[in-house]
């Protein structure tokens, strides 16, 4: 039994170094983005067209070279004071948006006394919170250490910055990179139990970024542009305007004054702001292939009958660069092999003789492709070179 199987082509394309716009409400766009700013971003999404969505709606922007976390423009400047388990769930579900800007404070961290390195017991306590901050290796600390006021105020300084030197040394050797910890010393300038002197001596730890995070703040987008509907036009004037002479007035050919275009400057800025003179260029990966075989173990066609074992496949790769909305240009090369294996019989049915018949070829093209408005249609045209290479060979016998 002989069955021949034909693998439908498939072709699909990869978009390389795009990038994602998570929105608040679980959509996503892709596309390249072209132009980020506190009210609007504006991109070229998957169907070359540009496009543009208000800052205030997005959650989260994903770019090749790293994350940018959109928040409100209120949060900026604001420090969020978090319980200790609020913390640590945060930084166990990697959660960026309530680690960033958060602080802990630690009263129990002990050190020795008049030494300034931590105690035993503290590095026990502090090997849970180091954990999960290793779990987090892009994650960005500020350690500050506050003094009591039972001292002097230039040796509380100094105690101070000790201490923050020493918790710093302490999680870089438990596999914290040094460069993502700043240290410092407050001493005593910022109690918060001004009646309690004791009690201010504590600890604190502030998440003041990640590596390759950013952080954008959205404002609420305000239209500046002109209305692009005229107003109706009526057989009487219900109403007339005072004309004065002011910066707002010019007059016409005619010597009659007028009022001045308020808005034209600033929408030619805006409209040179989103559209880019080089035609928002972008580009992709096509993969293709298509293949052909015939399942049947040894069952070969013989020299008269039936069409041989066959098989064959290509594999294409191609590369495409967009013009513009309506035109790209595209490199396109792979391999591709097929042949027949044929068995020659006696009058005894005794297999004599085979042959085996096979074409390999490697082609390189440049494509142009004219796309409609909608590109759902289009045309292409191409035209290049392949190398071929035909082989013919025998396994028993010379059936020639």
């Amino acid at each position: 039994m002989k069955v021949t199987f034909l693998l439908t082509f498939f072709s699909f394309q990869i978009a390389l170094g795009q990038d994602v716009i998570i929105y608040k409400d679980g959509d996503k766009a892709n596309g390249n983005i072209k132009s980020i700013s506190a009210q609007m971003v504006v991109f070229v999404n998957t169907q070359n067209y540009l496009d543009s969505t208000h800052t205030d709606q997005i959650l989260e922007i994903q770019r090749p070279t790293g994350r940018i976390l959109v928040l409100p423009l209120a949060d900026k400047n604001r420090t969020n004071l978090s319980l200790s388990d609020k913390f640590n769930n945060a930084l166990a579900s990697k959660d960026l948006r309530t680690l960033l800007f958060s602080k802990i404070i630690l009263f129990d961290i002990g050190f020795l006394k008049d030494k300034n390195t931590l105690l035993p017991t503290a590095k026990v306590k502090l090997m849970p919170l180091v954990r999960l901050l290793k779990a987090n290796p892009s994650i960005q600390l500020e350690i500050l250490s506050h003094a009591n006021t039972t001292k002097t105020t230039a040796l509380n300084l100094q105690s101070s910055q000790l201490k923050a030197n020493a918790l710093r040394q302490f999680l870089v050797a438990n596999g914290m990179i040094l460069n993502n910890i700043k240290a410092a010393g407050k001493g005593d300038s910022e109690p918060i139990y001004p009646t309690k002197k004791s009690e201010n001596d504590r600890i604190e730890i502030k998440v003041t970024g990640f590596t390759n995070v950013q952080v954008l703040y959205a404002e609420k987008y305000i239209d500046v542009s002109p209305p692009l509907t005229q107003p109706p036009i009526t057989d009487k004037i219900t109403k007339t305007d005072d004309i004065t002479d002011s910066d707002d007035v010019v007059p016409d050919k005619k010597g009659k004054k007028n009022k001045k275009e308020k808005f034209s400057s600033t929408r030619k800025k805006i409209d040179s702001d989103i559209a880019p003179t080089n035609n928002d260029k972008h580009w992709a990966l096509n993969i293709g292939g298509a293949g052909v075989y015939t399942f049947g173990g040894q069952e070969w066609a013989s020299a008269t009958d039936g069409i041989g074992l066959q098989f064959g496949y290509e594999a294409k790769l191609g590369y495409e660069y967009f013009m513009g909305k309506h035109f790209s240009l595209g490199l396109q090369t792979g391999y591709g092999r097929s042949g027949i294996e044929r068995r020659y019989l006696d009058n005894s049915q005794q297999v004599q003789a085979t042959k085996n018949t096979t074409l390999w070829w490697i082609p390189a093209n440049v494509q142009a492709t004219f796309y409609t408005a909608n590109k759902k249609l289009w045309i292409a045209a191409h035209g290049g070179y392949t190398y071929t290479n035909y082989e013919r060979y025998s396994i028993l016998g010379d059936p020639d």
